[in-house]
């Protein structure tokens, strides 16, 4: 079984109505701007939803902590 990176989201979204869940990589993201997820879980969910295609995420303006190696 492969390991991926999770990288949990921590941005503080006030005052818009935004959730952070919970972002699978294949590796730990080094770009300091644009990221390839392979898949996402969503808060309150042991669910991995991979996407189709790898999905660009933008780190600008956003945090996110490492929840396992």
């Amino acid at each position: 079984m492969k390991n991926y990176c999770l990288m949990k989201e921590t941005t503080n979204w006030h005052p818009y109505a935004g959730s952070n869940g919970i972002y699978v990589f294949e590796d730990k993201p080094t770009n300091k701007r644009v990221n390839k997820a392979l898949g996402y879980i969503a808060p309150n969910n042991d669910d991995v939803k991979w996407f189709n295609t790898p999905l660009g995420i933008d780190f600008k303006g956003r945090t996110f902590i490492q929840v396992c190696k």
